[in-house]
C-alpha cells in the first residue's frame, strides 16, 4: 500500500491544469507545423482557428458536434459566395444585405464560438477576395473548408493523445455558468460590433486592401467580445503589444537559424512560457494568451515563404496593434455616448 502511494504522489502535482497546458502548447505547436509544413491558402490561420479549443475550458467536439461544425462552415462558406455573386455587382443591395448577414451572425446564441468564428471568416473573406477575383473567391471557398477539416481532426488527435485525467482527490470545482444574455442585450451588442466593424469592411471593399486582410480579420474577432470596457481595452493592448514584441525577437532568432525544426522549436518553447500564465487563473491571465494568439498568427503569415518576410513582420506587428486600437477606440466613443444618454 505504502509502494502504491510512493508512485502516485509524485502524480498529483501533475494534474488536470498541467495536462490542459501541455494539450495547450502541443496543439498550438502540432497545428503551426501542418500550417508551414504541409501550407494552403490562409494555412497560416490555422493555429489562431484551432487554439481556441484548447483554451481554459475547452472540451473537444463530439462526432455529432464535429459534423454539425464541417456543415456549418461549408453552408455558410458556399453561402457567402452565392451572395456575393448576387449581390455584388449591385452596390445597394449588396451594402444592407451584407449588413444584415453581420448582424445577424453577431447577434445569433445559436452557434458555438469557433463555428461563429469560421462563418464570420467566410462571410469576410470570400465577398471581399470575390470583388477583385470570382477564381480567388472560389479558392478561398476550398481554404476555408480545408482549414475546418484540417481543425477538426488536428484537435481530435490531440485531446485523444492527451486527454483530461483527474487524480484520486483531485476533481476540480465546478464553475457556474454564466447568465446567458437576453435577446434584446444580445442585439444591442450585436449593433455595437456591427458599428464597429461594417465601416472597416466597406472601406476594405471599395479600396480593395487586401493586403490588409489581417487587420479587418482581427477587428472582427476582437468585436465579437460583448463585455467591452476600457480596462478590457487596454488589456487588448498590452497583450497584442507584448506577441508583437515576442514575434519580432523570435523572427530575429530564425534570421540567425533559418529551419524549420527550429522554429517549431520557438513556438513550443514560447506556449511553454506563455502556457502556464494563460491558465493561472489570475487577472492577468488572459493577455498572455492574446499574446500567443498574436505570436502564432505573425510568425505563420510572416514565414509562409516570401522574400519580404522581415519586412512582414513589422508590417503585420502594425497592422495588429491598429486593429486592436480601432476597436478600443470605437468601442470606448460609443460606451461614452450611451452613459452621456443614460445620465
Amino acid at each position: 500500500m505504502s509502494g502504491r502511494s510512493s508512485l502516485i504522489a509524485p502524480l498529483r502535482k501533475f494534474d488536470l491544469a498541467d495536462i490542459s497546458v501541455l494539450r495547450y502548447v502541443c496543439g498550438a505547436t502540432l497545428a503551426m507545423a501542418i500550417a508551414l509544413g504541409v501550407g494552403w491558402n490562409l494555412s497560416h490561420l490555422l493555429p489562431v482557428l484551432a487554439i481556441g479549443y484548447f483554451a481554459p475550458g475547452a472540451k473537444p467536439p463530439t462526432f455529432k458536434q464535429g459534423l454539425m461544425f464541417l456543415f456549418t462552415v461549408i453552408v455558410s462558406s458556399f453561402a457567402a459566395l452565392l451572395f456575393f455573386k448576387i449581390a455584388g455587382e449591385y452596390i445597394m443591395a449588396f451594402i444592407p444585405g451584407f449588413a444584415l448577414i453581420l448582424l445577424t451572425i453577431f447577434h445569433t446564441n445559436k452557434l458555438a464560438p469557433q463555428n461563429k468564428l469560421f462563418v464570420l471568416v467566410s462571410f469576410l473573406l470570400v465577398p471581399m477576395l470575390g470583388f477583385i477575383s470570382l477564381k480567388v473567391a472560389y479558392a478561398v471557398v476550398f481554404s476555408i473548408i480545408t482549414g475546418a477539416i484540417v481543425t477538426l481532426i488536428l484537435v481530435w488527435i490531440v485531446h485523444a493523445i492527451i486527454p483530461d485525467v483527474t487524480m484520486p482527490g483531485k476533481a476540480a470545482p465546478a464553475k457556474p455558468a454564466p447568465k446567458p444574455l437576453s435577446s434584446d442585450e444580445r442585439l444591442a451588442h450585436a449593433l455595437n460590433s456591427l458599428t464597429v466593424v461594417l465601416p472597416l469592411v466597406l472601406v476594405f471593399y471599395f479600396f480593395q486592401w487586401s493586403g490588409g486582410l489581417l487587420v479587418l480579420i482581427f477587428v472582427a474577432i476582437l468585436s465579437m467580445n460583448p463585455a467591452f470596457n476600457i480596462k478590457a481595452g487596454m488589456a487588448l493592448i498590452l497583450g497584442n503589444l507584448a506577441g508583437g514584441i515576442i514575434s519580432i525577437i523570435l523572427y530575429e532568432m530564425l534570421v540567425i537559424v533559418p529551419q524549420f525544426f527550429f522554429l517549431i522549436l520557438l513556438i513550443l518553447l514560447t506556449g511553454l512560457f506563455l502556457g502556464p500564465k494563460f491558465f493561472s487563473g489570475t487577472k492577468t491571465a488572459p493577455l498572455f494568451g492574446m499574446a500567443f494568439s498574436t505570436v502564432l498568427l505573425i510568425i505563420a503569415q510572416a514565414t509562409s515563404g516570401t522574400d519580404d518576410a522581415g519586412e512582414k513582420v513589422w508590417i503585420r506587428v502594425l497592422q495588429i496593434m491598429i486593429a486592436v486600437i480601432y476597436v478600443v477606440l470605437a468601442f470606448s466613443i460609443m460606451n461614452y455616448f450611451r452613459q452621456r444618454r443614460l445620465a
